[in-house]
């Protein structure tokens, strides 16, 4: 994936227990219809996520435990949660 950088993503499945990434929670926001069949689409929490991208921006050693799980390919991670704005 990226191998080395600190990721955010969803906290949908499959990305937290596939992924070594920092997940952000997400809510359900309609349905598409493609050729494989229908697809449940979400959103993130905007707090969630801008609190997050905070932390990872301001918080090198909280940064660079992410990017080192990235390098192992290892964990399932959690943002910052609680914060909304």
């Amino acid at each position: 994936m990226a191998r080395g950088l600190a990721v955010i993503m969803p906290d949908i499945s499959p990305n937290p227990d596939t992924w070594p990434i920092i997940s952000v929670g997400a809510k359900p926001a309609g349905r598409t219809s493609t050729q494989g069949g229908i697809i449940q689409t979400h959103t993130t929490i905007a707090g969630q996520l801008i609190s997050t991208i905070d932390r990872v921006v301001t918080d090198h050693e909280y940064r660079r435990e992410y990017q080192r799980k990235s390098l192992n390919g290892r964990g399932r991670t959690r943002g910052v949660s609680g914060s909304r704005r």
